[in-house]
């Protein structure tokens, strides 16, 4: 049997919930992302140390990234080409 992980979804060093707060539910580590550069750009290597250093600190650990930067002009544009494609698909 695989092993499952106690896991908890936290922003980032300004979420309301602090890390001391996921320790207490009992989860061991984290699912989160530098949510507050929502624009697609880079994340730095610095912000992400960071970040990290905070999370061990507590005694958690940083387990899962989620929301890789895409920027939004990306994301606008993916959409309106796969409407796109769904139309012609449709028509055939």
């Amino acid at each position: 049997m695989k092993p499952m992980w106690e896991t908890l979804r936290w922003h980032d060093p300004d979420d309301r919930v602090l890390l001391n707060n996921v320790k207490q539910t009992g989860a061991t580590e984290l699912v989160s992302a530098q949510h507050h550069i929502y624009d697609g750009s880079l994340w730095s290597d610095d912000a992400i140390a960071r970040q990290m250093a905070q999370v061990e600190v507590s005694d958690l650990t940083w387990k899962v990234v989620e929301s890789i930067p895409v920027h939004n002009h990306i994301m606008v544009e993916l959409c309106s080409v796969m409407h796109g494609i769904i139309a012609m698909e449709a028509a055939t």
